[in-house]
Parts: structure tokens; C-alpha cells; sequence
């Protein structure tokens, strides 16, 4: 920890905080422990839980397709001065999963190649039934040989963000039924 006492005796332990990178969606406590006798503002106060303490907690969210940097400046005022701190926070948006071209539909037995949409760093494949799978769930491609329904979902991951599942809506037919009589 350090600690910033200047002339006028304004005192400030890591100021605005350390500098950091974060997921889309995250909440991050900025600054440091309140100290008495001094009064706070940050700015910009934008999605801050409260403008006017000494660690307020920002709520960081990028919709984008790129990183986002944001940049916070704490001031800690006592009756005579006031010192200034910055904080930068990168803010890498949330990776979305998806499977573009399925088929409408599979049949039971038939060995399914599924694709996660490219550009990502990292890919996780959920299968109910892990032993219809064909290789490993941990590729871009998924290769499954289901006989009966099953729930398949994917995750992927850039830069330690991880998205929220997409469920792989698969249509499943069970054979038909020959009966041969001589």
C-alpha cells in the first residue's frame, strides 16, 4: 500500500486505485479507505455507486465489440488543498456465442459437426451425454454422434471474459421402424 501525504497534509492511501483490466459486466471497488477529515469527489460520476466517498463501486459495462477505456479521477479535499488521482480501467466486452448453420434437423445416429461462430480465443462445449462425443469439447468444432436427444450448449472466451451459454437447439428424428415379411 502506499501512502501519499503532501504539504498541506491531504493523505491519500493508493488514491483512485490501481489500475486494472475487467469483463464487460464486472463491478470493481475504486479508491481507497476513508480518511477523517476529508471530503471525496470522482469524476465522471457515471455508473458510481456514490460520487462523493473515498472507494465507490463502479459497475462497468461494454456493449461494444472492442475494449472500451474509462478513466476515473478521484479528489480528496481537506480545508486548505486538494490532491487529484486517476484510475484507468480497460473494459473488454462480453465474448456471444453462437452456432450459425444448423441443419433443421439431424438423424439419430448421424455423426454432427458443429461449428462456434470464429474469432474467439477459447471455446467450451457442454453435452448432456458426454459420451457421444467425438474427439474433444474444447474446439472450435464439435464433433457428436447422438442416438436419442440430447442438450448441447456453448461458451466461448477472448481475453479472460467468458460469455453466457448459448443453447444448440438440436432436432433429433428417431429412424423409422422397417418391417420385413417373406
Amino acid at each position: 500500500q502506499s501512502l501519499t501525504v503532501d504539504a498541506t497534509g491531504v493523505v491519500m492511501l493508493n488514491g483512485a486505485g490501481a489500475d486494472v483490466t475487467v469483463c464487460s459486466g464486472t463491478t470493481y471497488n475504486l479508491g481507497s479507505p476513508f480518511v477523517a477529515g476529508q471530503t471525496y469527489s470522482w469524476s465522471p460520476t457515471a455508473n458510481l455507486s456514490a460520487a462523493s466517498v473515498s472507494d465507490p463501486v463502479v459497475t462497468l459495462v461494454n456493449n461494444g465489440a472492442t475494449p472500451d477505456t474509462l478513466v476515473y479521477t478521484v479528489f480528496a479535499q481537506n480545508d486548505l488543498c486538494t490532491y487529484s488521482d486517476v484510475v484507468t480501467i480497460i473494459v473488454n466486452p462480453s465474448p456471444q456465442a453462437s452456432v450459425p448453420n444448423l441443419e433443421p434437423y439431424y438423424c439419430a445416429g448421424e455423426l454432427i459437426t458443429l461449428t462456434g461462430a470464429p474469432g474467439y480465443e477459447g471455446y467450451i462445449w457442454q453435452v448432456s451425454d458426454p459420451s457421444i462425443v467425438v474427439g474433444s469439447a474444447k474446439e472450435p468444432t464439435l464433433k457428436i454422434q447422438p442416438t436419442q436427444p440430447v442438450s448441447v450448449s456453448l461458451y466461448v472466451s477472448n481475453a479472460n471474459c467468458l460469455s453466457e451459454p448459448v443453447e444448440v437447439p438440436l432436432n433429433i428424428l428417431t429412424p423409422p421402424v422397417v418391417n420385413v415379411q417373406g
